[in-house]
């Protein structure tokens, strides 16, 4: 029987046993087995991978596990970009979307405007928000603190006060996306370009 070490991070070990969680754990299994099946088996969702490292290098779901790996697997990277490094996709599965608090409606707006997916919770008392994230995977964008911890809600940005321009450029700097939002930009302008020249 072979033997090798996991760890699952963040919203990926919260359907193990406490004692599995966001730690290093011994998992055995007979035969040959791929990442994808030993992940599987242990009750977490291939689909909500994105990045599997076996002893620190990046490999694909279908690579086979053997006797004494250590293998790390992690979810959707929101504070960082890892196209190009994750073998598990192409793309990976960062696709940030937001549900916003009411009086934050001039940054949704704005975040709009910038091409990102943004739902605004519309009844004002934040009640709204808290379904909507957990249903929809969605990062809350709120000025509340005592939102910070909510149960179910492991993406939480905490807005500071000030400009309109200053909160959206936290949103930006927090989740790393001045890169993904200049090449969306860049690719409209071609487009735009092209479509005047048709």
């Amino acid at each position: 029987m072979a033997k090798a070490l996991f760890r699952f991070y963040e919203e990926l070990s919260d359907g193990l046993p406490p004692g599995q969680r966001k730690r290093d754990f011994e998992v055995s299994w007979e035969g040959k087995k791929t990442a994808r099946e030993i992940i599987e088996s242990l009750g977490v969702s291939s689909t909500q991978v994105d990045l599997v490292l076996v002893h620190g290098r990046s490999v694909d779901l279908e690579h086979v596990i053997e006797e004494g790996d250590r293998v790390s697997v992690y979810p959707v990277f929101e504070r960082l970009n890892i196209q190009g490094f994750s073998r598990v996709r192409e793309k990976p599965l960062r696709k940030p979307a937001f549900v916003v608090e009411k009086n934050l409606e001039a940054v949704a707006s704005a975040l709009k405007a910038l091409g990102l997916d943004v739902v605004l919770d519309d009844d004002g008392a934040g009640e709204a928000m808290l379904p909507v994230g957990r249903a929809e995977s969605r990062i809350l964008l709120t000025g509340r603190q005592d939102l910070q911890g909510a149960p179910g809600l492991d993406r939480v940005i905490v807005l500071k006060p000030g400009s309109l321009q200053e909160q959206v450029g936290q949103v930006i700097e927090a989740l790393d996306l001045a890169g993904d939002l200049g090449q969306e930009k860049e690719h409209e302008r071609k487009n735009r370009g092209e479509a005047s020249r048709g």
